[in-house]
């Protein structure tokens, strides 16, 4: 029992003490979704619990408190869970199944719970805390997360999360209303994909994009109710079928909707079709969730549709696909809800998007304009919140179409490179601009492009130099792991 570390983890765990020690009080450990933030603070409580320190972890749903259990359990710490009694008995079963024990200890030093059942039970619990540590800290803005956070004011805080801003786009800095004073920022997606830690994506644009200019905003995002109406139509539902169906059928799929009505004519659509769907919800009971989750690794159940409950911290590698039905004006939603397709399963070699709404980027007026971008760009994160950080020989403008068949967008071609459609001679085609931001046939042309590079590496001295031209943190560890994949092919 126990975890080894990857160099990135390790590297973030010494920065954080390197924060700390000069003299900040509450640091973000910023990684991209599926890169073990969980594992970091896993790491980080066993120290503390070696040095006879206390740490309260909390996350904002009860699944995340599962998970973080579990993977606590899985590295051998003893804690205990602030939860109601069936809650705690649920975890315990958990931990029984997976290592025929339970590490829930009331007596232990490490506490872990949800947000909303601590804040409530403030006077009743443990009086000092050592560190607290805030699961998906861009959340960590609300009034309970500020009110235990007062009520421990001594402790040292430490964030985790995939996106530093919050839902609105600020940032989570003191000075911008937030609770942190400093950043730390692990790694870049395209670093973990390349070292095999996280899947690719294939983004697949919709035929249609639905004209939500005259939906009013709520708290920062589209009304969901008015979002609902526009969303509901059969033709968009429909779509999302035929769309799955074509082009990732076979996948586990987690579908987002803008309404919980949605969610389930959604599924209900999907069940028509012979699929295995279920539509889950805020209003889904705890158990109903926990199954969806076990159904979907265990190849029980094919989609998942939902409405706002699994955006951040749903750690099932067996998802790839996911489906966007609803639109969302937070780059936070669109990273951490495409995220959860993002990690490594067996037989998985990269994660499909189906983006009907245009979270991506949408063509209007002839041209394609991004609007969140990609899950794998590289981004600039700051206390203030993040910019996407351009890449060295960016092109400019290049034209793209997009495939009548399968919806594939791709620099224009006599057949397209996804699905083998054949367009006809001299017939009109679309030819979509770049305005700004990337194109995914830029994305894939680079990816080509890192491919041949790697294929170029004859030595390890050749993998390094790679490594170290593209700028990697860890370009050493990164060049031997690929030396040694090329070996293993050679050999083989």
């Amino acid at each position: 029992m126990g975890v080894e570390l990857r160099p990135y983890q390790l590297s973030a765990i010494q920065r954080t003490r390197e924060s700390i020690s000069s003299g900040k009080r509450a640091p973000i450990i910023v990684a991209p979704t599926g890169a073990g933030k969980t594992v970091i603070a896993s790491e980080i409580i066993r120290r503390a619990q070696e040095k006879s320190k206390s740490t309260l972890f909390l996350a904002h749903r009860f699944e995340l408190v599962s998970q973080a259990s579990l993977k606590l359990a899985n590295c051998g710490i003893e804690h205990n869970i602030i939860a109601p009694d069936d809650s705690v008995r649920q975890i315990k079963v958990e931990h029984f199944r997976a290592f025929g024990r339970s590490f829930v200890n009331h007596r232990s030093s490490t506490d872990v719970g949800t947000v909303q059942t601590k804040s409530r039970r403030l006077d009743s619990l443990r009086k000092n805390y050592d560190n607290l540590i805030f699961d998906e800290c861009h959340l960590s803005i609300s009034p309970s997360y500020k009110k235990v956070r007062e009520a421990y004011p001594n402790a040292i805080l430490i964030g985790l999360t995939a996106t530093a801003t919050r839902l609105d786009g600020k940032g989570l800095g003191a000075h911008c209303g937030g609770m942190y004073d400093d950043i730390i920022q692990v790694c870049q997606p395209r670093e973990l994909i390349d070292e095999g830690f996280l899947v690719p994506y294939r983004f697949f644009g919709a035929e249609y994009t639905p004209d939500v200019s005259k939906v009013k905003k709520k708290g920062g995002d589209y009304d969901s109710d008015q979002l609902g109406i526009i969303m509901d139509k059969p033709k968009i539902i429909g779509d999302a079928v035929d769309h799955y169906s074509k082009i990732a059928r076979g996948r586990v799929a987690m579908a987002f909707s803008p309404t919980v009505a949605h969610a389930e004519k959604t599924a209900e659509f999907f069940r028509q079709a012979g699929y295995r769907a279920v539509a889950l919800s805020g209003k889904s009971l705890s158990s109903e969730r926990s199954k969806a989750i076990r159904d979907a690794g265990s190849g029980a159940l094919d989609i998942i549709c939902n409405c706002g409950l699994f955006i951040e911290g749903l750690d099932q590698s067996a998802i790839s696909c996911i489906i966007w039905l609803a639109h969302t004006m937070s780059l936070t939603k669109f990273l951490q809800g495409t995220g959860r397709g993002g990690r490594p399963h067996k037989g998985k070699e990269d994660c499909i998007v189906l983006d009907h709404v245009g979270n991506c980027g949408m063509a209007v007026n002839g041209e394609f304009v991004f609007k969140h971008g990609f899950p794998d760009d590289d981004r600039e994160w700051s206390l203030e919140g993040a910019k996407r950080k351009p890449r060295k020989n960016d092109e400019q403008a290049v034209a793209i179409q997009r495939c009548p068949s399968c919806y594939a967008i791709h620099k224009p071609a006599p057949v397209c490179p996804q699905c083998g459609h054949a367009y006809v001679p001299g017939a009109k085609r679309s030819e979509i601009k770049q305005v700004e931001g990337d194109l995914v046939e830029i994305k894939r042309a680079a990816t080509i492009k890192r491919k041949k590079e790697e294929r170029d590496c004859r030595t390890l001295e050749d993998f390094e130099n790679l490594g170290k031209d593209r700028g990697y943190q860890f370009w050493k560890q990164w060049a031997a792991k690929r030396y040694s994949f090329r070996k293993q092919r050679v050999k083989s």
